[in-house]
């Protein structure tokens, strides 16, 4: 996820916007992107998946995997369940948890 902030000046008042940029990347280009105003939730982050989910194929097809860090975020039982429910392996590169799931 990479956050952008613009700052815009108007008539000497600070106006100040955040944008958040989550993108899914494929050895072929990108697969998905969404841009919001202010920052992903779970709930927001699950809307994401399930749109790029479309596009994911069953493992160990081309785009079968989806690789995410330890952001909190990531970790919703209902996220994985739903990843894993379509048939998609997860890597985690939380050091913490070390594992490789598939259904």
């Amino acid at each position: 996820m990479v956050l952008f902030h613009n700052i815009i000046f108007t008539n000497w008042e600070l106006i100040s916007y955040r944008y958040s940029v989550l993108p899914a990347l494929s050895l072929d280009g990108i697969l998905s992107v969404d841009i919001i105003e202010g920052s992903f939730d779970q709930n927001s982050f699950a809307q994401f998946i399930n749109g790029l989910l479309d596009r994911m194929n069953p493992f160990p097809a081309k785009n079968s995997v989806i690789v995410m860090d330890n952001c909190r975020i990531h970790h919703a039982d209902f996220i994985l369940k739903m990843i894993i429910d379509r048939y998609v392996a997860i890597l985690h590169l939380d050091p913490n948890i070390q594992i490789l799931k598939f259904k």
